[in-house]
């Protein structure tokens, strides 16, 4: 009787979206690491489709630490370590130089009686976050928080040392006072010839995120810290950690658009693994009800557990609504990706393109709500018929619309 040879089962691929947050994530199991490990091994794995998300998410840097603290590397292709190890090494450099930047205005601040909030990325120069490596986070840019009454003479001290503005005209807010300060921060700053580039917050967030944030809290509650001699402050980790999700949710809109970026994700992660005990989920939920922000900020500890195992906080209850905005969200983290692959089946792109229409109708249903939110908040006080034109404006932005292709 002729016997046949039973062929090995492939492995279960996840799209790059999946398994690069996969990569990125402190919350490893061993079972975990055994499968990235045969993962790697698999010669069906796209390393150009990850290659292609860990840069579009601007976490590739991080992505080599986190495969070299791993033990993953010497799995990965020879030409891929050398590009990650370079991209690694460049940006390193700009870290570095950014980071001697911020000292001496740091320097500058202190010496005129200027308190500073180092927020977001920058916070990470100070704390080192991720395991004291100054190369692992991408930094487009870095937020100093500093109060109102200080906002003239920082920006003055700022001009001083050679930094120039980046958006003079920049919706007439650099220029008309009525509207300067509409926003929550000054229009960027850049040092030429460094990579230095600088926005001055006078507010935490802006829009709806803003009034959660209230900036005279974050004060009274913020950290001291020191960046190479030179005394800061950051937020406290329940602020950090609510600063991570609005910023990224409400106000880039990443809850309707179904769309985190990985980098802002495993920010979130690392502060839960770094400070899990110093971070007051029970004012998470307080302020979650007290704002009716249930929905967008319980997604997002679910979408932190689901692609990157963080575990979820004492009383957190998983519900229907928080798996679907999930598997929204990563539909709309792979969407790009079957669009760019040409070889991406016919089959698929069509399955593709309605989840793309989905996507998008869930967006411009959204986009209203998110609009009046923002807008109450930007114009306190203002008529009816004012905020209703400014909501056409932003409806109507190109830039808000198109956000998925079908």
């Amino acid at each position: 009787m002729r016997r046949y040879r039973r062929r090995a089962r492939p492995l279960n691929l996840p799209m790059p979206y999946q398994l690069v947050a996969a990569f990125l994530t402190p919350f490893k199991t061993d079972d975990e690491l055994n499968r990235l490990q045969r993962l790697c091994r698999s010669p069906d794995i796209g390393w150009e489709q990850l290659v292609f998300a860990a840069n579009t998410h601007l976490c590739a840097p991080l992505w080599y630490v986190q495969l070299a603290n791993d033990g993953l590397l010497p799995l990965v292709p020879i030409e891929l370590q050398r590009y990650l190890q370079e991209l690694y090494r460049m940006n390193t450099d700009r870290n570095q130089s950014l980071k001697q930047i911020l000292t001496d205005l740091l320097n500058q601040f202190n010496a005129s009686g200027i308190d500073a909030i180092f927020l977001k990325g920058a916070a990470c120069l100070c704390d080192g976050l991720y395991h004291g490596d100054p190369g692992a986070r991408m930094l487009p840019d870095a937020d100093l928080l500093v109060r109102l009454k200080h906002l003239d003479a920082a920006e003055a001290l700022m001009k001083g040392m050679g930094f120039v503005r980046t958006a003079e005209t920049e919706s007439g807010k650099a220029t008309n006072p009525a509207r300067r300060l509409r926003g929550h921060h000054l229009p960027r700053y850049m040092l030429p010839g460094t990579p230095a580039s600088i926005e001055i917050h006078f507010k935490v967030c802006s829009g709806q995120a803003g009034a959660v944030l209230n900036p005279e809290k974050c004060w009274n509650n913020r950290h001291p810290t020191v960046l190479a001699g030179e005394s800061a402050f950051l937020l406290n980790p329940t602020d950090r950690m609510l600063h991570n999700a609005l910023h990224t949710l409400i106000q880039d809109r990443g809850y309707i658009r179904s769309m985190v970026p990985l980098y802002h994700l495993a920010e979130f992660v690392f502060l839960s693994h770094t400070y899990g005990n110093g971070i007051d989920w029970k004012r998470w939920n307080r302020t979650a009800e007290r704002h009716h922000l249930q929905h967008p900020l319980n997604a997002y500890i679910e979408i932190a557990h689901h692609l990157m195992n963080m575990p979820y906080p004492q009383h957190f209850r998983s519900t229907k609504r928080s798996r679907f905005d999930t598997a929204r969200i990563i539909h709309g983290g792979n969407h790009p990706l079957r669009h760019l692959n040409p070889k991406t089946p016919p089959s698929r792109r069509a399955v593709g393109s309605r989840i793309g229409l989905m996507l998008n109708c869930f967006y411009y249903t959204g986009l209203p709500g998110w609009a009046w939110q923002h807008v109450t908040q930007v114009l306190d006080g203002a008529s009816a018929g004012k905020r209703l034109i400014y909501i056409a404006k932003k409806i109507s932005n190109p830039r808000l619309r198109n956000i998925y292709r079908f």
